[in-house]
């Protein structure tokens, strides 16, 4: 469905709706912690980066030389430094600068998480299993974080280490927990596929440019 939307927009466009999208985020969200993006964690902020890394794939060159890779590897790391040292020095007040340079929606961990893909863009590897597990990745985010999933999900976790008193072993742990979450989640997702492929396949066939055109003359008939 998104692809859909990114598809049928031209630069032009997409970049108005990129920018229409930092304004909601950046300003309202991030700058005024208002209520329509208060802090990145939701569906909204991911499909904002979704729309980004779109965009880049779409409608820029992939250059792959050794001093892009550099440039996107460092300001990868500097940002990443950066969201650190803020998150040691962090204040008791939430509203405190300090407290929001890691949060999602802030400009920091953007940047970051654009360098990040930039600098993999400009790797030449081909892996059918990663590109299976990419396509699934939208999917995994909404089906663990849905809160009907998340209340019972995380409540288990969290009583489930509780009693753990090394941090290596919490470590290993939840990196367990991750792993079968994720793999169960692309399970989900691929028994999704097999019922909505079809669907759309039969969805994708009929002219709606069509029906849409008709549809107006119509109304245009019953104003005049």
């Amino acid at each position: 469905m998104l692809n859909k939307v990114v598809d049928n927009c031209n630069k032009s466009e997409f970049i108005a709706l990129l920018i229409i999208w930092s304004v909601i985020t950046f300003y309202f969200g991030y700058l005024w912690q208002k209520d329509v993006n208060y802090n990145g964690y939701n569906v909204m902020n991911f499909i904002f980066l979704y729309f980004i890394g779109r965009f880049i794939a779409m409608h820029t060159l992939n250059v792959t030389t050794t001093k892009r890779q550099f440039l996107y590897l460092g300001i990868y790391i500097l940002c990443s430094v950066i969201s650190t040292v803020f998150i040691i020095t962090k204040s008791s007040d939430i509203h405190s600068i300090t407290n929001r340079f890691y949060i999602y929606n802030s400009p920091v961990v953007f940047i970051s998480a654009i360098s990040f893909f930039l600098f993999f863009r400009t790797l030449k590897f081909k892996n059918r299993f990663i590109n299976w597990i990419a396509k699934s990745a939208l999917a995994v985010y909404l089906i663990h974080e849905n809160r009907f999933v998340k209340e019972h999900l995380y409540g288990y976790i969290k009583e489930s280490t509780a009693g753990i008193d090394t941090e290596w072993m919490l470590a290993v742990r939840l990196l367990f927990y991750g792993v079968v979450v994720f793999a169960a989640c692309i399970v989900i997702d691929n028994v999704r596929f097999v019922i909505t492929n079809p669907v759309e396949k039969f969805i994708n066939k009929i002219k709606w440019d069509l029906y849409t055109r008709q549809f107006i003359s119509y109304i245009a008939k019953l104003i005049k």
